[in-house]
């Protein structure tokens, strides 16, 4: 009996831990669409790029005081966003 819960529990905890990986492998795959769609992402090296200005509800990547870049791959730090809250 307490070994047949014990085995439930490791089946249980071990589907955890696959589906935890599995997130966390969507999640560099989709770090590396981003890179490849946005060269200032590409530069971040996998970082989420600058601040979300509201006024636009984008990204933009802040590269200097006064400088500012639209994020070309604003879509996929949305789902990125999306996938982890929702883990």
């Amino acid at each position: 009996m307490v070994v047949d819960l014990r085995a439930e529990q490791d089946e249980a905890n071990q589907a955890e831990r696959d589906r935890l990986l599995e997130t966390r492998v969507r999640i560099d795959e989709l770090k590396r669409t981003a890179a490849r769609l946005c060269k200032r992402c590409r530069e971040a090296k996998g970082r989420e790029p600058g601040q979300k200005i509201h006024e636009h509800g984008r990204r933009y990547h802040v590269t200097g005081p006064h400088t500012t870049h639209h994020c070309h791959a604003d879509w996929v730090w949305e789902r990125i966003a999306e996938i982890e809250e929702n883990s």
